[in-house]
This record gives C-alpha cells, structure tokens and sequence, in this order.
C-alpha cells in the first residue's frame, strides 16, 4: 500500500466483505478480521448506537471478547477522550487518534492507564460513517502501544470504506425489516381458519399456512409439496393443477379467475372445498413479487371444527363468560337442548342468556347471531 493511494486488491476484498455482511448480519466479525489483517491493527469493532442513550443496538468485534464490549460501554466509554473528536467530527470523516491527541496525553489518561493498555488500544482509526437523528454507527481499528500510529494511506482506504459501510448499513436495515414484516404476516397467515396455499406459476407453493400444512399432513385428500399440490386422485390433480394455470395466466397467455372443485377423501365422505383464485400483478405478496406468488388456493375442511373464541366475544359484545359460551356453540351448530346436555343447564336458564346476548349484540334472531359470530374476528385464534 503506498502514500496517498488504495491498494485495489485489499479494497475490492474489503468492499465484498461488507455487503456480504450487509446481506448476513453474523458476517460483521469476518469482516472485522479483514479489517484488521489489512491495516496491521491489533482489533477492531463496529457499533450501531442509539443516538440518546449511546448503547448499542447491535455490535460486533474482532480481537476482543464479550468482557471488553461490556466494560467499555459500562464505563470506559465515559472516560475515552477520542470520543469527543469522533462525535464532533461530520459524517464519514476518518480520524486518527495520534493526529488529534498527543501520545503522552492519550498514556496518562485513565482510559488508557485502566483500559486501552490492557486491551491492546493505543492507536485509533476510525469514524461514524451514519449520523441520524435516531441512531448512528462507528466503525474503529485499533493499534497497540510499540506498533507505529495510523498513516495517510491507512486513512485514505478507511476513507473510501466509509461510504460502503453506510450503504450497507442501510440495505442491512432494509432487509431485516422485509424478513420482519414476511415474518408478522406469516403470524398473521397462520390464523386464518382454513388452508391458505400461495403458489408461483408452475404450482410450486411459496407460502403455506399452519391449517394447510396440518391438511396435508394428516392425509386429508390433498398434499403439499415442495413441486406442487396434488389430491388422492390423478384426475382431481389434474383438474386442479388446469385451474392453478388458469389463475397464473399460463394458458395461452391470458389472465383467467381460477375456479373451485371438490375434492373427495378416502377416509371421509365429505369433501374437502377448494378454490383457486389469481392474484393482482404488480402487488407484494409477503415482501415477495407476484413472479413468484402468482395465485392463491383455498382449502376448506367441513370436518374441521370451527375455532370461536368466547373470550374475544366477551371483549367485543360486553357478553359475560356464560352468554359468550352460548353464543359460540350456537355458531358451532348445536342447539340449545345439545348445549344443555352439554354445560348441564336448564333451557330457561339458557334462553335467559341468549335474552341478554341479543340485548347486548342489538339482534333478535340465532341466525343472525350465528352470522355475526362467523363473521367475525372471534373465529381467529389468537394463540394458533
């Protein structure tokens, strides 16, 4: 590396490195140990910072162990006089410690006397390469005490790093808040009370949801797999994978609405429901584009007991424990000589609850308690 130039092969390695990491969090560390290894440091260490509270919400680091972070930002950090040169210093300016402070300074402080000596840090290289109203990131390299200080060419390769750390940082951010999201709506996928399959065009499935996957598991009439969705049947397959073209618009290049099919099963003599519908091009499905998720099939299950939950019923009527357990077995189909057999309740007793429930919900009819009851959020589990 000579005066006032970058060696281009320790800069592309590093520059690979830092969007390798950018892409998988947990590369951070190698990255620090190329940083390291390239300016002859002793370590070196990254933090994402509060930009308030200075604690870190994320924090990486290469010659140094969990001992160090934790006593560093428990106390030494308060005593590190580089800090308030870094702090003061703009957005990806690269500061090196011996320009700033003199070497006999930086000795006698308590930072160095307690701290920097026993950890090896007498020289530093480094900067904030993101400064925001909430958060900022600090990047350093550091030498010990006998090794020489930090020269121009070792600023001027941190100074061309600098840039890339922040884009990194940004995409970094960017993709933990995708997988988050596909995360929250996966959660939010699985409630949905029937089968729900996401799938590309060829009938690959990119999503399943929780109810589809027990489906297929339990060798309901349909199956999931990692090539498409197939049913006991060659012909029902057939029929259903044709719809699955229809929704995706693979045939003879036109867009189609699907369609729906029974499926029959061995082991029961109700069928399970199935519909297939397009999705709307150009929307995201999960942080994933509709290239991928291109059409969504429905999977119902006659014999699945409905979930309804008395609890979300009582928050959402002001029904009491009983008037809410009413209200569910009324929308599960049973009637009220069942649920009196059932809870050990006189029918008086229960038609006084059902009174007070229509009161309440501002109904007159079991129908439409029964409607309201499905057609709400109660049939959701908040648990599943």
């Amino acid at each position: 590396m000579g005066k006032d130039t970058v060696d281009l092969d320790t800069y592309d390695t590093l520059v690979c490195a830092i969007y390798d990491a950018a892409n998988d969090p947990a590369l951070w560390r190698a990255f620090l140990e190329r940083l390291t290894e390239a300016f002859r440091g002793h370590g070196a260490s990254l933090r994402l910072l509060d930009a308030h509270s200075h604690y870190p919400s994320f924090s990486a680091s290469h010659g140094y162990d969990d001992t160090f972070t934790q006593q560093y930002l428990d106390y030494y950090y308060q005593t590190d006089i580089s800090i308030p040169i870094l702090e003061d210093a703009d957005q990806g300016t690269v500061i090196a410690r011996s320009e700033f402070i003199q070497d006999r300074d930086y000795q006698n402080s308590e930072y160095f006397q307690d701290f920097g000596r026993r950890w090896g840090i007498n020289d530093l290289l480094g900067g904030y390469f993101m400064k925001t109203p909430s958060c900022n990131a600090r990047i350093g390299v550091h030498r010990p005490l006998g090794e020489p200080t930090f020269g121009p060419e070792d600023k001027q390769l941190m100074s061309r790093l600098m840039p890339h750390l922040h884009r990194a940082f940004q995409i970094s951010r960017h993709i933990q808040q995708i997988k988050a999201q596909q995360m929250a709506s996966q959660h939010a996928f699985d409630h949905i009370p029937f089968g729900v399959v996401l799938v590309d065009s060829d009938g690959k499935p990119v999503v399943v949801n929780r109810q589809a996957e027990d489906m297929s598991r339990k060798d309901g009439g349909i199956l999931i797999r990692a090539e498409g969705i197939s049913t006991g049947a060659p012909q029902t397959t057939q029929v259903l994978r044709h719809l699955i073209q229809q929704a995706t618009g693979h045939e003879n290049g036109k867009s189609y609405s699907g369609g729906a099919l029974s499926v029959e099963r061995a082991r029961s003599t109700l069928p399970l429901s199935i519909m297939v519908a397009p999705l709307n091009a150009g929307q995201s499905v999960f942080g994933r584009d509709n290239e991928q998720a291109t059409a969504v099939v429905f999977i119902s299950d006659p014999l699945q007991e409905q979930h309804v939950s008395p609890e979300i019923l009582s928050i959402l009527y002001g029904l009491t424990k009983a008037e809410a357990r009413l209200a569910r077995e009324l929308a599960l189909g049973r009637t009220l000589d069942e649920i009196s057999d059932r809870y050990q309740l006189s029918k008086h007793t229960l038609r006084a609850q059902l009174k007070a429930t229509f009161g309440k919900t501002g109904i007159s009819r079991q129908s439409e308690l029964v409607r309201l009851v499905l057609g709400g959020p109660a049939t959701l589990s908040l648990n599943r």
